[in-house]
C-alpha cells in the first residue's frame, strides 16, 4: 500500500465513517418530500404541512432514526391527534423511557405512532410547538 493510500485509510478510520449514517435538514415539508424522506420510512406521513425546520438523522445499519421539527401552533393539536399517548413501546431502552417520563413530568407531550414494524416516539414542547423524535423497529430484523 502506498503512502497516500495509507493516509486515506487512516483518515477514514479515524473519522468513524461507516457509511451507515445519513442526515438531512429541510426548511419545510416541500423540501422533505422532494427528498422522499416519508417514502423511505424515516418519518411517518402524519406530519402537518406547516412542519418546518426539520432535521433527520438515520442509521441505516441499525434501522433507527432521530431528529426534530417544528409545527405551527394552529396545527399542533392536529399533529397530536394523529398520534397516541406514550406507552413504553417494544424494544424501548430504559434510559430513553426515563427521559420520556422526565419530559412528561415538566408538562410536555410525549406521543407515539406505530406503522408496520416501526414506532416513532415524539417528545413535544407545547409552548414552542417543537418536537424531537426517535424511530426504531419493534421487531428484530425489521
Amino acid at each position: 500500500m502506498g503512502r497516500s493510500a495509507r493516509i486515506v485509510a487512516v483518515v477514514f478510520i479515524m473519522s468513524g465513517c461507516s457509511g451507515a449514517d445519513v442526515s438531512g435538514q429541510y426548511k419545510d415539508m416541500a423540501a422533505l418530500n422532494a427528498d422522499e424522506i416519508v417514502q423511505k420510512g424515516w418519518l411517518p406521513a402524519i406530519l402537518p404541512q406547516s412542519t418546518r425546520d426539520i432535521r433527520v438523522n438515520n442509521n441505516l445499519d441499525l434501522n433507527v432514526s432521530w431528529g426534530e421539527f417544528m409545527v405551527s401552533r394552529s396545527e399542533y393539536q392536529v399533529f397530536l391527534a394523529a398520534t397516541q399517548p406514550y406507552s413504553k413501546p417494544k424494544r424501548s431502552d430504559d434510559a430513553f423511557h426515563r427521559k420520556v417520563l422526565q419530559w412528561q413530568a415538566v408538562g410536555n407531550d410525549a406521543r407515539q405512532f406505530s406503522e408496520e414494524d416501526f414506532v416513532w416516539v415524539f417528545l413535544c414542547s407545547k409552548h414552542l410547538s417543537k418536537c424531537e423524535y426517535r424511530m426504531w423497529p419493534t421487531v428484530s430484523g425489521a
